[in-house]
């Protein structure tokens, strides 16, 4: 048997509203917040230090790269130049070492990507966490229900934790 979608929208929006009035009581009002989170990222003066940490290390990187870059092109040339004078198991090691000084420069963007990237949460996670106690704080101290990430569209405080009608849902659609 298969569920029309207008059936199944109706079905939920009734055991949501349901379950939201069961679990606020009668005549109680949730109280919404809303917050940008994106905005008060941008304005964290921890934010603007790790970017600063993170444009240096990037700097760092990207300086390292061109010294290798370098290095090859001077091996390449001297290769270049000499290879009519070389011969055999010299001439073998100078192709193997090129070789191998290209590949590290193929493999030096994904490696650099990662460290970064491994940089970036190392720095960016306290900010988070202080900015979601911060959230926290004010959600509870002002008696918000609900606070909504304006940013996404989610939410990002929920007083009550029980308001999750995912079970009722799963139950009404016999996914149990």
């Amino acid at each position: 048997m298969k569920i029309k979608p207008i059936y199944f929208f109706t079905t939920v929006a009734i055991l949501a509203a349901l379950s939201f009035a069961f679990t606020k009581g009668s005549g109680t009002k949730s109280k919404i917040g809303h917050l940008h989170t994106n905005a008060l990222w941008e304005m964290m003066p921890e934010k603007q230090k790790a970017d600063t940490v993170i444009a240096i290390k990037q700097n760092e990187l990207a300086k390292f790269y061109d010294q290798k870059r370098s290095e090859f092109n001077s091996k390449w040339q001297q290769y270049v130049a000499d290879s009519s004078l070389i011969t055999g198991a010299i001439k073998e090691q100078r192709v193997k070492e090129i070789l191998d000084l290209q590949k590290n420069l193929d493999d030096m963007p994904q490696s650099f990507e990662k460290d970064l990237l491994e940089l970036k949460d190392a720095l960016y996670q306290p900010i988070r966490v202080k900015m979601q106690a911060a959230v926290d704080k004010v959600s509870n101290a002002q008696q918000y229900d609900y606070i909504f990430d304006s940013s996404y569209g989610t939410i990002i405080f929920s007083k009550n934790k029980s308001d999750n009608i995912m079970a009722l849902v799963k139950a009404e659609l016999q996914l149990n």
